[in-house]
C-alpha cells in the first residue's frame, strides 16, 4: 500500500466513523501528524499508554518542586516580614525618643 493510500483510508476511517462516534473526533484530532508521520516514515516512539505514565510522572516531579518553591518562597517571606517588623519598631522607638526630647525641650 502507498502512502497516499495509507492517508486515503485515513480520511476515509475519519469520514466513516463521523463526530459521533469514540475514534472519530481523536482521529481527526489527531490526523495532520498522523499524516507527517506517514508521510515522513516515522512511527510514535511512545505508545498512549506510555505517554500517559510519562505525563504522570511529570506532573509527580513538579508537584514535588512547585511545593519546594512555595516552601521557599514562605520561608523568604516570612524573612522579610520579619525583617519589616523590626525596622518599623525601630522606627517607632527613634520615633518615641525624638518625641520625649521635643517635650522635654518644651518644659
Amino acid at each position: 500500500m502507498t502512502k497516499q493510500n495509507e492517508i486515503h483510508v485515513l480520511n476515509s476511517a475519519i469520514e466513516l466513523l463521523g463526530g459521533d462516534s469514540y475514534l472519530g473526533p481523536w482521529l481527526k484530532s489527531v490526523k495532520a501528524e498522523v499524516e507527517s508521520m506517514v508521510i515522513s516514515d516515522t512511527f510514535p516512539d511512545v505508545s498512549l499508554k506510555d505517554a500517559s505514565e510519562q505525563c504522570e510522572e511529570m506532573i509527580g516531579q513538579a508537584t514535588v518542586k512547585t511545593a519546594g518553591i512555595v516552601k521557599q518562597a514562605e520561608s523568604e517571606a516570612s524573612r522579610m516580614i520579619e525583617k519589616a517588623q523590626d525596622r518599623a519598631a525601630s522606627i517607632t522607638r527613634r520615633t518615641a525618643d525624638h518625641l520625649r526630647t521635643a517635650l522635654r525641650a518644651i518644659d
